[in-house]
């Protein structure tokens, strides 16, 4: 009986002992145990941008097709627009004396024998006076001749007598258009019934503009000093500035394209005409001469412009997109390339150089994909919107 009891109070201690241990265990299970932590999902970029029809012909989206394209690299500098030194001219005149009218003003567009002013002057005086002198002599010796030759048709006279006196009327002769020649030169001859034999006339040689003036009424001039300045503008000079490194893709007769503030979207064509084979120690640039129709004169003389021009290395054919299809979305460069009917994708793409309005795209892109190339900007505020409001 004793032994019985001793036993069961053995099984109830052990029995104790093992549902402590089961309690310890439990509760250290429980503190341990954290609460599950809900992670954040971050909004994923669309995949795609949907617009109505209306709305994509209302943002003007264009799509075409991609494919390889004959490029012509070209090399942008800074130019300013100079007269063609070949069609620029100075009005200056050969005899000294005094200005007595100026008709013509500062810019104004002559003709090429337009008056430009009149000048009085002592020595064109004088030589109006031998010509009158060698005009009466002249006279003298052809009726000595006519009287000569009929004497000696009469048989009264020599025929030595006869060759003096045309010998002398032709040496008469030559005095006098002599004469007529330097007057004429001058611009000093009378016309138009004006017979002031002091005055000489300043014409414009060519056709232009007045862009220099020197002169006023009564000034006096000398021989040979610039009164005037006539530059024919229908042509001008464009001179880039090429940079030492750059001079080598440049070459006599490329083609080159003008554009400046003063010609708002138009682009003017020219060529290069001229290399300069020398630097300067200064900027170690040369000057490249472009030459440019300029019939509106919408380039004047002193105008900053830019000046692209193609280079020696001439055109490669490369896959390209416009300019205006490219968009920068988180420092990438971004194409949208329609994959439905106004449903366009962003596609990442490596672009090469700008030419001629043009990307070249190296990789992110296959021939004969449909690409916007107009209106992409209104895509790309269409997907950033959607990241925003799926952020929110």
């Amino acid at each position: 009986m004793i032994t019985s009891l001793n036993s069961c109070s053995r099984f109830v201690a052990r029995a104790a002992v093992v549902v402590l241990l089961l309690s310890v265990v439990a509760c250290g299970k429980k503190n341990d145990t954290k609460p599950e932590e809900k992670s954040e999902a971050k909004p994923a970029t669309p995949s795609v941008v949907r617009l109505t029809r209306a709305a994509a012909r209302s943002a003007g989206i264009v799509v075409e097709q991609t494919g390889t394209s004959m490029l012509t690299a070209t090399s942008r500098f800074t130019g300013a627009v100079e007269p063609n030194q070949q069609q620029l001219q100075q009005v200056t005149p050969l005899v000294a004396g005094r200005v007595e009218k100026v008709y013509a003003r500062l810019g104004d567009a002559v003709r090429a024998g337009s008056v430009l002013a009149t000048i009085s002057s002592p020595e064109v005086a004088e030589m109006h006076g031998k010509l009158l002198e060698a005009q009466a002599h002249l006279n003298l010796t052809e009726a000595n001749l006519r009287r000569t030759q009929r004497l000696t048709d009469l048989g009264a006279a020599a025929g030595k007598d006869l060759s003096a006196a045309t010998a002398e009327a032709e040496t008469a002769r030559y005095d006098v258009n002599h004469l007529r020649d330097a007057l004429h030169i001058l611009g000093a001859l009378p016309e138009n019934g004006q017979h002031n034999i002091s005055t000489v006339r300043l014409v414009s040689p060519i056709s232009g503009v007045v862009t220099e003036r020197t002169v006023n009424p009564g000034s006096g001039v000398e021989v040979g000093k610039p009164l005037f300045t006539i530059a024919n503008l229908s042509t001008v000079w464009v001179i880039a500035n090429v940079p030492e490194v750059q001079v080598a893709t440049m070459r006599t007769g490329a083609a080159a394209e003008v554009r400046g503030a003063a010609l708002a979207n138009d682009v003017l064509h020219g060529t290069v005409g001229y290399i300069d084979p020398v630097l300067s120690d200064a900027t170690r640039t040369a000057r490249v001469r472009v030459d440019v129709r300029n019939l509106e004169g919408r380039l004047r003389v002193g105008m900053f412009v830019d000046v692209r021009i193609a280079d020696a290395n001439g055109a490669t054919q490369a896959l390209t997109v416009a300019d205006d299809a490219v968009q920068r979305v988180n420092e990438k460069d971004v194409v949208f390339v329609q994959t439905a009917d106004s449903t366009f994708a962003p596609r990442e793409v490596t672009l090469g150089a700008s030419l001629d309005g043009r990307r070249i795209v190296l990789a992110g892109l296959n021939v004969g994909d449909r690409v916007v190339a107009k209106g992409s900007f209104t895509l790309k505020s269409q997907m950033l919107k959607s990241e925003f409001a799926e952020g929110d």
